[in-house]
């Protein structure tokens, strides 16, 4: 689907090098491009940004638990079992990934812009 710019208004703003500066070294710190951060500034009033960096854990989680069900659905296709072993990792990492979930992804606002 090709999305076409339905901006045909064109602000010109001057600003001073200072000020151009400041403008650029915060949109560089949301790597954001000059104009979208001006005219999200313009609309929004604010750009909110989250680091989410410490949910990396949260990715190695769930890849965790995805092996271990495909180890798990290897062994019942082949046995018809699966070890009471298997079952309580499984729990053992869903409560982590539940963990996080409520301390870091439940709280977040669903207009975070990043």
């Amino acid at each position: 689907m090709i999305f076409i710019d339905k901006r045909d208004r064109k602000l010109l703003i001057r600003v001073n090098s200072d000020e151009y500066e400041v403008i650029k070294k915060k949109a560089d710190k949301l790597n954001l491009r000059v104009a979208v951060y001006i005219r999200r500034m313009a609309v929004q009033g604010e750009i909110k940004r989250y680091d989410l960096s410490e949910l990396r854990d949260l990715t190695r989680s769930f890849r965790m638990i995805g092996t271990e069900l495909n180890q798990i659905a290897k062994v019942a296709n082949s046995t018809g079992e699966v070890t009471s072993k298997a079952v309580e990792e499984i729990k053992r990492q869903y409560e982590i990934l539940e963990g996080v979930f409520e301390n870091y992804l439940k709280p977040l606002k669903p207009n975070v812009i990043l």
